[in-house]
């Protein structure tokens, strides 16, 4: 800057008119300024509240950070720290603490970055001497970081600043209930956005980590709930948000424990252009989430609760490629001593959460996609995958209850033909007691929806006991926007995954297992059981199951692969003529159920195992499809045990004015009779079925078997006959079939 000026001087110089006498010449040098202060940080603030009062609110928010000028870095924001200290004898106690880092400067001239927001930190400690309750709050903010870039080029905006807690501790020494609430938010990153220049960046937003912050002790009852909320991206052009993680571990002996962790992702920005307006930036990044929380009470009943929840991709118009949704992990377990100790996993969220996160678990974040009709080419965004385990096990004689929930995110979506995948969904509960009192478990599974193919879905619940135990798994994959298989070779899309399998162990009870909206298994308990459900895309080959190994099962493949089908029916020509004859052109899918009695039952008992399956016959108002066919398959039916098979299958739908008609409705005592009824029955037409028809199609089997060993399973596929002409592949595919049993039944005679 001196030199600067120096020239300059020289320069005014030179160019003055010279004087009159040719003797005198005269310089003007302009002293050197003395260079400008640098912005100011902000001040950082300490409140503390410590006054023998019942109650103490501590408050401290960071001053702001200096904007930037000439080329002087901005300031930061100040730090924050809050303490609440409370100690009453025979009266209510109250601590709360809060402190928000302060926001940091704003910069952009000559392309310096915004400050950094503050820290900040909160302490909250509160003790009494009676049985009247005791609160204690802690939460801690970090401050915003600094905008910046208006009308500058390369510049950068500040990061959010960093959230602590110090001690969060609450005390009843004579058997007060105990609530103690502790939570961390990393500060959201500064904003980038200029509506004239690209080349800018957001700040970073600030992740939130919180291990083991709060604590309480009390023969009454006592509540731990921690939570970290990671910051958000601002309008986000590479701007990214903050992680969360939360984990609670707690060993204690309480009238009762309920212990609460949660884990929130930074998720969306504050502000968005109009639909349709391109801008080249994004928003989100899709950070990841963790919870886990761990609870033991050796004098009481005990609650595990545990929230994780992903952040959104955002939503974007520029020509990036799209960010995924975050993914989230949850983790609960709850375990409780002595008898009468009940022991609870999982259930209903805290009331100031978004009523879209209405049970603790799971939940993927949201792809990023183009908001409105405006279509831009690229990458988009896949939900972010959903992971969550939950344990309840009660080591004396106490009720157990766990529900497990996970949630894939939805997969961008901009038309039928461009988007992604839905995330993953992976449920696992478990639980067990040691004793006669009930345990019930449940895990459920939902894919997230993508565009173009939805998330695979996998659920597994496990129950053991000395009473009453039900364990039920339930898994959805997602779908596409065209969630029938037959639009796969129109739109490219197709159904996802599902898989449920459920074990029970005890003297009553059922073990379930369902798979989307289409097939269920049950079978009641006796000893122990494991049932499986499964339904698979047929984009992948069909895998080889030990059907003897399962209670009961029902595993389906949407449209299947060719050789999956030929290989199901090469030993069954009735089946494979008869689908060539009615000239189908479309297998939707093929199942197979069945059941095997692996219980000891007492002399007079019997089982009675039901096995469900229910699906819409496709529709679509451009392709005028012809009749259905249902076939049935390969049958196998044990003589040892056997009680009796009912088969029913119902039709109903639009088409027959939601009447049901019934097609089949068979009860069978003898194990020949069903085999031969079985073997080959083939229903064509299935019903009619022009232009535009719907209708849904119901099986059930209900299989009573009189002693262990038993067993029965069958095959049957449903297939469509379209206008104008069937595929090759499948015209290809049963005529091997029908040639190859043709052979066997040659070689044979």
């Amino acid at each position: 800057m001196r030199v600067g000026c120096l020239v300059a001087g020289l320069l005014a110089a030179l160019l003055l008119p010279l004087p009159a006498s040719p003797s005198t010449i005269i310089i003007i040098i302009p002293y050197p300024q003395p260079p400008p202060d640098p912005p100011e940080d902000g001040e950082d603030v300490v409140v503390t509240a410590s006054a023998a009062d019942p109650e103490n609110h501590a408050e401290a928010t960071g001053g702001w950070g200096g904007s930037t000028y000439y080329d002087l870095p901005a300031g930061i924001g100040g730090d924050a720290t809050a303490i609440a200290l409370t100690e009453v004898g025979a009266s209510p106690a109250l601590a709360s603490a809060v402190a928000r880092g302060g926001t940091g400067g704003a910069g952009g001239y000559l392309g310096r970055p915004g400050g950094q927001g503050g820290d900040a930190t909160a302490t909250a400690v509160a003790r009494n001497q009676s049985a009247d309750p005791v609160t204690v709050i802690a939460r801690a903010s970090g401050g915003r970081g600094g905008a910046c870039c208006e009308n500058s080029n390369n510049s950068v905006a500040g990061d959010g600043g960093s959230a602590q807690l110090g001690e969060v501790y609450g005390a009843s020494t004579g058997g007060g209930d105990v609530s103690v609430f502790g939570e961390v938010s990393g500060g959201d990153g500064g904003s980038g956005w200029d509506s004239f220049l690209p080349n800018y960046q957001d700040g970073a937003a600030r992740s939130a980590f919180v291990v083991d912050a709060v604590d309480g002790s009390t023969a009454g009852n006592l509540l731990l709930h921690q939570r970290a909320v990671g910051g958000d991206s601002s309008i986000s052009y590479e701007g990214l948000s903050g992680d969360a993680e939360s984990r609670l571990s707690r060993s204690l002996s309480a009238a009762s424990l309920d212990l609460v962790s949660e884990a929130i992702a930074g998720d969306e920005p504050w502000a968005m252009p109009a639909p349709g307006t391109f801008s080249d930036y994004t928003t989100g990044s899709g950070a990841a989430a963790i919870a886990v929380g761990e609870a033991e009470n050796a004098s009481g009943p005990v609650m595990a609760r545990v929230l994780a929840i992903g952040g959104d991709g955002g939503t974007h118009q520029s020509q990036v490629e799209r960010r995924d949704g975050g993914s989230a992990h949850a983790r609960a377990q709850a375990i409780s001593r002595g008898d009468g100790n009940a022991v609870v996993v999982g259930g209903a969220n805290q009331i100031d959460y978004p009523s879209r996160y209405w049970y603790t678990g799971a939940w993927g974040g949201a792809g990023a996609e183009s908001p409105g009709s405006y279509v831009i080419p690229g990458r988009y965004g896949n939900g972010g995958d959903a992971s969550s385990e939950s344990v309840g096990i009660a080591l004396g004689d106490s009720s157990v209850l766990v529900k497990d929930l996970a949630v894939g995110g939805p997969g961008s979506f901009v038309r039928v033909t461009q988007g992604s995948g839905g995330g993953s969904a992976s449920s696992r509960a478990e639980g067990s007691n040691a004793g006669s009192s009930p345990v019930e478990v449940s895990a459920l599974a939902l894919g997230g929806v993508g565009a173009n193919r939805g998330g695979d879905a996998t659920a597994s619940a496990s129950a053991s006991g000395g009473g009453t135990v039900r364990a039920a798994a339930q898994a959805i994959g997602g779908f596409g926007p065209a969630i029938h298989p037959i639009h796969r070779d129109r739109y490219g899309v197709g159904p996802s995954a599902h898989h449920a399998t459920a074990r029970g162990s005890g003297p009553a009870g059922s073990v379930e297992a369902y798979v989307g909206d289409f097939a269920g298994v049950y079978v009641p308990l006796r000893t122990a059981a494991v049932v499986d459900a499964r339904i698979d895309d047929g984009a992948r080959p069909r895998e080889a199951i030990d059907e003897s190994e399962f209670d009961g099962f029902s595993h389906t493949t949407w449209s299947p692969l060719a050789g999956d089908l030929a290989s199901a029916l090469a030993g069954d020509p009735i089946v494979a003529e008869a689908l060539v004859t009615s000239e189908i052109d479309s297998i939707l899918l093929f199942n197979r159920v069945g059941a095997t009695n692996h219980q000891a039952l007492a002399e007079g008992d019997a089982l009675t195992s039901v096995i469900q399956f229910q699906t819409v016959l496709p529709y679509d108002e451009e392709i005028p499809l012809g009749g259905s066919v249902l076939a049935f398959f390969a049958p196998s039916i044990g003589e040892e045990g056997f009680g009796s098979l009912r088969v029913r299958v119902d039709l109903g739908g639009a088409i027959f004015d939601n009447d049901t008609h019934v097609l089949i409705d068979e009860t069978f005592n003898d194990a020949d009779d069903a085999r031969s009824y079985l073997a080959g029955l083939v229903l064509d037409p299935l019903g009619p079925c022009g232009r535009g028809c719907e209708s849904e199609l119901k099986l059930a089997f209900e299989f009573t078997s009189e002693a262990e060993g038993a067993h029965f399973s069958v095959g049957w596929l449903l297939g469509v006959q379209s206008i104008p002409e069937p595929s090759t592949a499948l015209l290809v595919a049963l005529g091997l079939c029908v040639l190859v049993a043709r052979r066997a039944r040659l070689e044979a005679v």
